[in-house]
């Protein structure tokens, strides 16, 4: 009942922040503070949480979000500052930090917070990345989108292992839902594996589609290496944009094979 009343308060507020959009009338921030301050709603609080960082920068974010999160401690104000520690601020170790708090906090474990620690897990070094993958798919309350980025962080796995089958069916059980091009990825890896060079062409094909080249580089790079060709890693890594830029470098396998034959790891994804 006390949730229905400062909804009903805050709904002129509401109404306001979004003919803002259009008008411009206001301080969005100051208008997003007012909802919050009326609702005590954890998705308002996060909203003021990127909407600091998008105006006033990601040390003001911080600092409101410790604000924020001291009065309704909950993983989708957590997870919104790690979001922007990740995206404006380039510091995963304070996205996991963010994930760290929510959790010794009570938070639930959430699809926001699950889904920062998934992409996470594929970048930052001591992340238990195939335990974090089988913890989400054993839940049936998520949203679809995190289950597939789940799946198809477990065809890495089954890959690392040499499971091409298996990491196959995956892609292809996404694929009868929609055009994917990571699926596609996928199963044009085990296309390779199997020998089916049509296939192949047809994957890679679509993959030209889904992806922009420095990515789609990055992606055909970690394939080979994943497939143990060497040769093909680094005439793909060679290659360069119009505008100069390298492959992007997908995860840690990539980035750990590119420090040890060239010193260090250019082109790394900002994971924006």
């Amino acid at each position: 009942m006390i949730t229905f009343i400062r909804e009903i308060i805050a709904a002129p507020v509401r109404v306001a922040a979004w003919a803002n959009g259009f008008l411009r009338l206001f301080d969005p921030i100051r208008l997003a503070e007012w909802t919050w301050l009326l609702t005590g709603d954890p998705a308002d609080g996060a909203g003021v949480v990127v909407l600091t960082a998008r105006g006033k920068g990601v040390d003001a974010a911080r600092q409101r979000c410790e604000a924020i999160f001291l009065r309704r401690p909950d993983e989708r104000i957590a997870a919104a500052m790690a979001w922007v520690e990740v995206s404006q601020g380039n510091n995963p170790k304070g996205a996991a930090e963010w994930i760290r708090r929510s959790r010794a906090a009570g938070c639930q474990d959430g699809a926001a917070l699950l889904q920062l620690e998934l992409s996470l897990s594929e970048h930052t070094e001591g992340d238990d990345f195939p335990a974090l993958v089988d913890r989400i798919l054993s839940r049936n309350d998520l949203p679809g989108h995190l289950t597939r980025d789940a799946l198809l962080g477990k065809a890495r796995v089954l890959f690392a292992e040499r499971r091409w089958e298996e990491a196959r069916a995956i892609a292809e059980r996404i694929l009868v839902i929609e055009e994917h091009a990571v699926a596609r990825w996928v199963r044009w890896v085990t296309a390779q594996a199997a020998g089916d060079g049509g296939q192949a062409q047809v994957d890679y094909a679509q993959m030209t589609a889904g992806m922009p080249p420095a990515v789609l580089w990055g992606f055909e790079a970690l394939g080979w290496l994943y497939l143990g060709d060497a040769g093909r890693v680094e005439a793909v890594l060679n290659r360069r944009t119009d505008d100069g830029k390298p492959p992007l470098i997908m995860d840690r396998r990539l980035a750990d094979y590119v420090r040890s034959r060239h010193g260090e790891v250019y082109g790394r994804e900002d994971m924006n």
